[in-house]
């Protein structure tokens, strides 16, 4: 396990804003001492030799073939892909009746930050991954709903991004060893020259005639997919490998360009360029406290300008929870603190988005654990970071939970604000930082919703907080004022509580000292879940019509606590939802085969996604498209199947 803990050094000067550096024992850990901080490699023998050390501190304890299979991730961990949603540059399409385009497009935490999905759509197509390829369905007319043409993609097809005439396709190789030797998981579309390493593949695709879809470009990089963002044009990806190093002594005999990480380019013509996907040593920065050998790059590939080089940086550290604005990306690195005597402690790390590609900026060091990517939020050059420290649980709780804020300083990202233990004994669930507020979720038994007022970094604090049965796992701004939020009800009972229902929520933060439960919608009974609950980009609130879109899996009958009831329903929900009346519930669209009765059988979908195109809406999963109007949701005008293969 790792045992790092941070010291953050002090800035001899002062934050652009005038900020003092917070000084408190956080700053001074008392077991390894080093500093958030990432430093450039000075040569390429200094490189090796840094792999060599950490390869041989990491490889001291390898006694059998258990640890032989683990041993790629040692030191460099892998994260789960990531499905997320864009709101990119659309086609042109249906005009609504004040001659703007009336479609939906899917929810993102920051406006400029586009993320990819597995579906995306325009006012006319949907653009979808099944299986080794992407479909393109015809959705309008939404009675007579049409696949218009299929296109093998490279890999296993993972997510897409929508820029007008332009997909961008990505997509991922894996390879695994068994008795008989390497085994990669790939679609069989792939080439046989990326059957001996993990390659992270981005298709861009013309989609101008959307019953031919043509292949313009193709980027293979070596690595694993951890997260991306698309901001003008330009897709930034933040990958991890680690490298297949030789035994110590012989790493400082190998050429670099052997070990380190590398991309291919094939154009349309079918001509291969071959290069280091960070291109020299000079870019390579290691932690202040070495971290192992896994490598993360992030690189940038500009696809607007198909023949822009790819511009990227790399480190040795673990990839953690990624976040990014219209100006910076953040990497975090978590050490869990399970050694005796260590605490959790977040390392982040800053990258510029600049023209030329990612440049490091700082890095600083918070107490704890963000829960997900909108645990972190930025304002005017200032990052703010919400983190739960300690464990939950029936027998008693050790937890707290924390606020800080960060600047960039002399010295790095420097904490220059912070509230410290809100809601001992319970974690957070959710938060949510939109300009100078702040919002979070707590819960143990009851679901406190706590109000921040951020407007000056240096003295953030909670200002309001309300106590309500259940929890909430996503926040959506309705408005400015208002609320919307996605969770669970919760029964209580005794030290802890029952999770039931999945719970819809309207706060009213007109007081912001005074936060108000509006409305509330309980759908079903304990067991019922929703992908939105985990994804939000499931979560559908499309404001100029005041519609909300998630997908339900029902349960009903139970008698409360821990008893479950019968699994009636798969599909999409449909509300209104307004200040003024709460949810009105507009209809639902089952997503099962038979959009029928109760089948004897258990159907669940990979994913569900809830899309309004003018006066009507579409279920759409990787199986079957589902459309309805506006005006009467349960009522299915067509359904197309997406076969396979």
């Amino acid at each position: 396990m790792k045992t790092r803990v941070y010291v953050i050094l002090l800035s001899m000067g002062l934050l652009a804003s005038g900020c003092n550096l917070l000084w408190s024992w956080s700053n001074l850990l008392t077991h390894k001492t080093g500093a958030a901080a990432l430093y450039r490699f000075k040569s390429a023998a200094e490189l090796k030799q840094y792999l060599a050390d950490q390869y041989r501190a990491r490889n001291t304890s390898v006694t059998g073939w258990e640890d032989l299979f683990l041993l790629p991730f040692v030191g460099g961990t892998v994260s789960a892909l990531t499905n997320s949603g864009s709101r990119s540059d659309q086609p042109s399409g249906e005009l609504g009746g004040d001659g703007t385009e009336d479609y939906s497009t899917t929810n993102l935490q920051e406006e400029g930050v586009d993320e990819s999905d597995v579906m995306k759509n325009d006012a006319n197509h949907v653009y979808l991954l099944k299986g080794s390829g992407l479909r393109i369905a015809k959705v309008r007319p939404p009675d007579a709903l049409e696949e218009v043409s299929r296109l093998d993609i490279e890999g296993l097809p993972q997510n897409l991004y929508l820029l007008g005439d332009l997909l961008v396709a990505i997509s991922q190789t894996w390879q695994w060893y068994d008795g008989y030797g390497p085994r990669v998981l790939a679609s069989a579309q792939s080439s046989t020259d990326s059957d001996t390493t993990n390659e992270v593949i981005v298709t861009l695709i013309d989609v101008t005639d959307r019953a031919a879809p043509t292949v313009v470009k193709v980027y293979r990089l070596e690595g694993n997919l951890v997260d991306s963002r698309m901001i003008d044009g330009r897709l930034h990806l933040v990958m991890t490998i680690v490298p297949n190093l030789p035994a110590p002594v012989e790493i400082l005999a190998t050429p670099l360009e052997e070990i380190l990480p590398t991309f291919k380019v094939v154009s349309r013509e079918g001509t291969t360029v071959a290069s280091g996907l960070v291109a020299d040593w000079s870019d390579f920065y290691r932690p202040a406290d070495p971290d192992g050998y896994g490598l993360i790059t992030v690189a940038t590939i500009n696809t607007t300008d198909p023949n822009a080089p790819i511009k990227s940086v790399g480190l040795t550290a673990d990839p953690g929870v990624i976040y990014a604005s219209t100006q910076a990306l953040y990497l975090t690195d978590t050490d869990w603190g399970y050694t005796e005597g260590t605490t959790e402690q977040t390392v982040i790390h800053k990258f510029s988005l600049t023209d030329d590609g990612p440049e490091y900026q700082a890095s600083g060091s918070v107490p704890g654990r963000p829960l997900n990517q909108f645990s972190l939020g930025e304002h005017n050059g200032y990052l703010r970071i919400a983190t739960t420290i300690g464990q939950v649980s029936r027998g008693g709780s050790s937890s707290s939970n924390n606020v800080f804020v960060l600047g960039q300083g002399a010295t790095g990202l420097q904490t220059v604000g912070e509230v410290r233990n809100i809601a001992p004994g319970e974690q957070i669930y959710s938060a949510r930082f939109i300009g100078p507020r702040g919002f979070l979720v707590t819960f143990q038994k009851i679901d406190p919703l706590f109000t921040l007022d951020l407007s000056d970094p240096c003295h953030p604090e909670v200002v309001g907080e309300l106590k309500v049965p259940g929890y909430s796992d996503y926040i959506h701004l309705l408005d400015e004022n208002h609320l919307l939020t996605i969770g669970k009800d919760a029964e209580e009972a005794g030290g802890f509580a029952w999770y039931q229902g999945v719970q819809l929520s309207i706060f009213d933060v007109t007081n912001f000292a005074n936060p108000q439960l509006l409305h509330k919608k309980i759908i079903g009974g304990r067991g019922t879940e929703s992908e939105a609950l985990h994804n939000h980009k499931a979560f559908n609130f499309y404001k100029p019509k005041d519609l909300l879109a998630i997908p339900i899996d029902l349960y009903e009958g139970g008698t409360g606590g821990p008893t479950y009831g019968q699994h009636t329903f798969s599909g999409l929900y449909v509300y209104r939802v307004t200040v003024e009346q709460g949810f009105e519930e507009q209809g639902r669209i089952s997503t099962r085969p038979d959009n029928g009765e109760q089948p004897e059988w258990y159907y669940y979908s990979n994913w569900t996604r809830g899309v309004f195109i003018g006066e009507h809406v579409y279920a759409v999963t990787d199986e079957r498209i589902r459309s309805a109007a506006l005006s009467d949701v349960n009522t299915v005008l067509d359904t197309l199947e997406l076969t396979s293969p």
